[in-house]
């Protein structure tokens, strides 16, 4: 199974601006109060006020199929403000002879950057793939297939300054948690996130929700 070739683009913030590139881990709310009890809410605890804390930093990684724009704005208004990186990547083969559709300077790309507020980074990337005529697609190859792109999430993370204290989330693009969730996630003690706890290699923190047919 032979890999591709990555094309890495601008973030949204590649202009420079020392406004949009305020860290995000004093950004929002620092209300101690209502950060309690958005913890309470998920039966998750708050560090001790003895105990010096910071927000952490939420880096999300998509890879962009057929989804609308309608889709992902929904995504980014539920959260608009609170990602450091939004990480996406696009992909092509090259006998398709398609345009991207989140090509460089396209006005898609403009507004999915801008969609989710000034303080997120926004890039999407691109991962190019030539297969010959005769290359037949199995399931397992297309599993295989997004395991790949999934290395251009975590290369942008790396890019964009990720560490060990932060959160990354993958999921589909047009997927998110609750608002109210992911502020949970910057500042309550969640038992994965302890240190010595977990291994980086693992999932430490599923989401499921209903699906209605």
């Amino acid at each position: 199974f032979s890999h591709g070739k990555f094309f890495f683009g601008q973030t949204s913030h590649a202009s420079g601006n020392p406004i949009q590139q305020k860290n995000l881990r004093d950004a929002g709310t620092n209300n101690v109060e209502v950060q309690k009890e958005t913890c309470k809410k998920y039966d998750l605890g708050f560090p001790p006020e003895n105990v010096p804390h910071s927000k952490r930093r939420l880096f999300l990684g998509c890879l962009l199929a057929d989804e609308s724009m309608e889709e992902l704005h929904a995504v980014s208004t539920e959260a608009y403000n609170i990602f450091h990186t939004v990480s996406y990547i696009e992909s092509k083969i090259v006998r398709l002879h398609r345009d991207w559709k989140y090509g460089l300077q396209s006005e898609s790309l403009r507004k999915l950057q801008q969609s989710f507020g000034p303080q997120t980074k926004v890039s999407v990337d691109y991962y190019l793939r030539d297969l010959n005529t005769t290359t037949t697609t199995t399931t397992d190859d297309l599993g295989t297939n997004n395991e790949l792109l999934r290395e251009g999430n975590y290369l942008r993370w790396k890019m964009n300054g990720m560490t060990k204290d932060d959160v990354a989330i993958v999921a589909d693009a047009n997927t998110t948690f609750s608002k109210d969730f992911l502020k949970a996630l910057q500042v309550c003690e969640l038992p994965e996130f302890q240190p010595g706890t977990t291994s980086c290699n693992e999932t430490n923190v599923s989401g499921f929700t209903l699906k209605i047919c």
